[in-house]
C-alpha cells in the first residue's frame, strides 16, 4: 500500500504545474482564484494567439522563460522532471535523435557512446542544475498548444478554464507530439 502512495505521489507532476502556473501567471504557486478571475501575465497574453509558436520572436521568448523557470526549479522538481522524460519513449527518443544529429554535426567521426553522453547530460540538470537546450526544446514542444488555448476573456482565465488546462498538460503522454 505504500509503495502505491508514491508512485500516486510521484506521477502528480507537481514541476510541470509549477510550470504551467509560471508561464500563465509569472508566478509558480497556483492562483486562489478568489475573485471568478485571475490575470493572466502579460507574456501569455502578448503571446497567446493562434499560430504563435511559429513566429520566431515566440521563440526566443520562451528560451529565455524556459531558461529563467528551469533553473530555478528545486533538485525534486528536476528529478520528475528527468523521470518523467526518461518514461516518455517518443520524447526521449526525439531528442537523442536530435542531441546525435548535432553530435555528428559538431564531430566527425566519434566513436562515444551517444545515449550514455545525452543521458549524463540529461542527469548533470538534475544534480548540478546544469540546464541543456535538450530540455528547452522539450518543454517548448511539451507547452506550445498552451499559447494556442483560447480563454472566456481575453487577459483572464476562470477556475473552470484552469482546471481544464491543467488536466490537459498533467496527463499529457507525449510531448512530442
Amino acid at each position: 500500500m505504500l509503495m502505491k502512495e508514491k508512485e500516486t505521489k510521484k506521477s502528480s507532476k507537481t514541476a510541470f504545474q509549477k510550470i504551467l502556473n509560471y508561464l500563465l501567471f509569472e508566478d509558480f504557486k497556483t492562483p486562489l482564484f478568489s475573485s471568478e478571475y485571475e490575470n493572466l501575465s502579460e507574456n501569455f497574453i502578448k503571446y497567446n494567439k493562434p499560430g504563435a509558436i511559429f513566429n520566431e520572436a515566440l521563440n526566443i521568448e520562451l528560451s529565455d522563460i524556459f531558461e529563467e523557470i528551469l533553473v530555478d526549479l528545486s533538485y525534486n522538481d528536476r528529478t520528475e522532471i528527468i523521470d518523467t522524460l526518461l518514461k516518455d519513449k517518443d520524447s526521449y527518443d526525439g531528442l537523442l535523435y536530435v542531441f546525435t544529429l548535432e553530435v555528428h554535426r559538431k564531430f566527425k567521426n566519434i566513436n562515444e557512446d551517444i545515449p550514455s553522453q545525452f543521458l549524463k547530460m540529461l542527469l548533470h540538470y538534475q544534480s548540478e542544475n546544469q540546464l541543456n537546450i535538450f530540455l528547452m526544446v522539450y518543454f517548448k514542444q511539451y507547452f506550445y498548444k498552451l499559447y494556442e488555448t483560447k480563454f472566456s476573456k481575453y487577459s483572464q482565465i476562470s477556475e473552470q478554464e484552469y482546471k481544464i488546462i491543467l488536466e490537459k498538460f498533467m496527463t499529457k503522454k507525449s510531448s512530442l507530439d
